[in-house]
């Protein structure tokens, strides 16, 4: 997957996805100077799974959180901090 590719499928610009790759925040795939991202590992890294990328690519070992686009968005599972639900609030 291109950079390109995974900006349209996060809705976010092209240049937020390489500024993540930048930071080690997604997994990536370097080959010469061009980005790849798998398919596999750039699911993973939205559910908030660790990364399993092969020697020789950048990984990422994800938290409950992902960073994408301007906001901290919650993994899969997590709740965000201040958005818990008390008891008195699920009945």
């Amino acid at each position: 997957m291109t950079p390109d590719e995974l900006a349209a499928r996060w809705s976010v610009p092209k240049s937020q996805v390489y500024r993540l790759t930048r930071e080690g925040r997604i997994p990536v795939v370097k080959l010469g100077r061009y980005y790849r991202y798998r398919l596999d590992e750039i699911e993973r890294f939205e559910v908030g799974e660790k990364s399993t990328s092969a020697a020789g690519g950048e990984h990422v070992q994800s938290s409950t959180t992902q960073e994408i686009g301007a906001a901290r968005v919650p993994a899969a599972g997590a709740v965000a901090p201040g958005n818990e639900v008390s008891d008195a609030e699920q009945a």
